[in-house]
């Protein structure tokens, strides 16, 4: 209820003495001055609240609570409330003072009620504890059965989170209505995929070979396994290093449902280093070409060479699958690290880059700590940088418990006499032209050559280049060896020497090295791409020792001790 405590109006004590003197009045014909103004009251409900509002029209005022405007200009008048929280505020009202008189402006706010209700979450089964994210007027997020209680009215939204092996139920939007329950259920659904068998098959079986098998589920052991009910889809199963033995390589295979897929490796013993090699004797040869062979070069002056050290050679280019191989255990040691896709030296404080996976030539990747070969490129000879031939050497004199041949910061083998390196190296240009001969003296080493381009019909039996070869490099050993049972010695790929590249010396030579110093090394054979006239015994190239280019491999040597 409104109530204001008023007081009888004042009268003016200069109105008093113009009454009593009659002396006073306002203008010429005596009558009191006219009323121009009225009183606003303002009455806002409950008394507690002092509601806020504002008046607008003839005279603006703002204030709260109950208030008593007096001398208020006649004239029309709108008052609004302004909101309170938690109460719902009356509506403007619209009122005309006229002078003289009071006008009342009453306003009674009400309390605001939110509707609210209760939503029932229960996902099935119960020990799934499933995930669930409720979006609406009060979102929330949780896992497994629960109730939401005063909960606003409105339009709610239930999304099921995934779990693992299971088939998720759909999202379900609902209203919620006033002093009801909303109940969510979501049934999840055991997702039972297809499976298969794998069995996991290594030999021989007393090794217990370690294997990592990878694909729509993972698994790791040793030995024979046999896994079931193992989801279908695409599996690769890497064999793990056993000491002294030569791992098997698998390609990726398919499990299809009900179905058996086999993993069968087989471990061959690792041969020893010198059953790989072919002994070449002492002796003397004529290096070069004689001045009536088609397809001669001046740089090929013929010259007599006596080699006073027997050696040894590799049989074949070193492979893919023999340059990872033992790539891994240099790795393991420490003799090279990885940077991204590149094997760089580690040792003397060398860092030099060796091979870089990452060109389009390279089938090695790295997975499971260990480098592995592209299936089918396992015996395809690899394409490696001088540097990282040289340090293939020396990792075999290390595993062999040789001295290693070369000095990793300057990269000179043995102080620049290779003739008296322990450990294995690469051949010198006077030994690679020895052994590639193998006594012969003709072009090739099983015959003269009858055509320049790619129709040779002597060559196309021993060596891979343009005529034969398909434009593609071939798996090594695949042709007629020489007469000492060097095989690719023409063709395939050009192999690196251990010389840096210059002229011959003039006149006979004794174990000759070639010049000191970081020039273009040797590159000898010919490739799968040459013409017949550059796979000859004689035919010379060089190329930068840094650079790789897909027509360079190599092959090691190493001198025979004297017994």
């Amino acid at each position: 209820m409104f109530r204001f405590a008023r007081l009888g109006p004042l009268v003016p004590i200069t109105l008093l003495l113009c009454l009593v003197f009659a002396a006073c009045d306002s203008d010429d014909t005596g009558s009191p001055p006219a009323v121009t103004t009225g009183e606003i009251a303002i009455d806002a409900a409950p008394d507690s609240l002092d509601a806020p509002w504002r008046l607008g029209g003839a005279a603006a005022a703002a204030g709260s609570g109950d208030t008593l405007l007096a001398d208020m200009t006649a004239g029309d008048y709108t008052l609004t409330w302004d909101p309170v929280e938690g109460w719902i505020e009356p509506a403007a009202q619209s009122l005309s003072l006229a002078a003289g008189d009071t006008i009342f402006f009453a306003g009674v706010y009400t309390a605001s009620v939110t509707p609210t209700g209760t939503i029932v979450i229960d996902p099935g089964p119960d020990d799934l504890d499933a995930p669930w994210t409720l979006a609406g007027p009060a979102p929330r997020s949780g896992s497994g059965d629960a109730t939401l209680e005063d909960l606003p009215t409105g339009v709610y939204t239930l999304t099921w989170g995934d779990v693992d092996g299971w088939i998720t139920p759909d999202p379900d939007t609902r209203a919620l209505a006033a002093d009801a329950t909303l109940s969510f259920t979501g049934a999840y659904i055991e997702d039972i995929p297809e499976t298969g068998t794998i069995v996991i098959a290594p030999e021989p079986a007393i090794l217990d070979a370690p294997w990592i098998l990878t694909g729509p589920r993972g698994e790791t052991g040793a030995g024979a396994a046999t896994l079931e009910e193992m989801p279908v889809g695409e599996y690769r199963l890497l064999w793990g290093l056993v000491e002294d033995w030569i791992r098997p390589f698998s390609s990726p295979r398919t499990l299809a449902a009900d179905g058996t897929l086999t993993f069968a490796g087989v471990y061959v013993m690792h041969p020893s280093v010198a059953a790989a090699f072919v002994p070449v004797p002492a002796g003397v040869f004529m290096m070069g070409s004689p001045t009536n062979e088609s397809g001669r070069q001046f740089i090929e002056a013929r010259h007599e060479v006596t080699l006073t050290t027997p050696f040894e050679i590799f049989a074949t280019e070193v492979t893919n699958e023999q340059f990872a191989e033992l790539g891994t255990w240099a790795l393991d040691r420490g003799y090279i690290t990885l940077d991204g896709s590149v094997w760089r030296d580690a040792l003397d404080g060398s860092t030099a880059a060796l091979l870089d996976m990452s060109a389009f030539t390279c089938p090695i990747s790295h997975e499971f700590a260990a480098f592995n070969v592209e299936a089918g490129m396992e015996h395809l000879p690899v394409i490696v940088n001088w540097y990282g031939a040289a340090a293939y050497c020396d990792w075999l004199s290390l595993r062999e418990g040789l001295s290693r041949a070369y000095d990793h910061a300057t990269w000179s083998c043995n102080g620049d006499a290779p003739y008296g390196a322990g450990g294995y190296r690469l051949p010198t240009e006077a030994e690679w032209e020895y052994a590639c001969r193998a006594g012969s003296v003709s072009a090739f080493a099983n015959g003269p050559i009858s055509d320049l381009m790619c129709d040779d019909p002597v060559l196309e039996k021993i060596g891979w280049y343009c005529g034969n070869a398909a434009g593609v490099i071939h798996k090594v050993g695949e042709l007629d060896p020489n007469d000492w049972d060097l095989y690719d010695m023409h063709g395939n790929l050009y192999e690196w020497c251990n010389d840096a590249y210059d002229l011959y010396p003039a006149g006979p030579a004794t174990d000759p090295v070639g010049p000191v110093g970081p020039n273009d090394r040797v590159i000898r054979s010919g490739s799968w791409g040459n013409s017949a006239a550059l796979c000859r015994s004689a035919f010379r190239n060089h190329w930068g020792p840094s650079l790789t280019d897909d027509a360079i491999g190599f092959r090691p040597a190493r001198s025979v001790p004297s017994r």
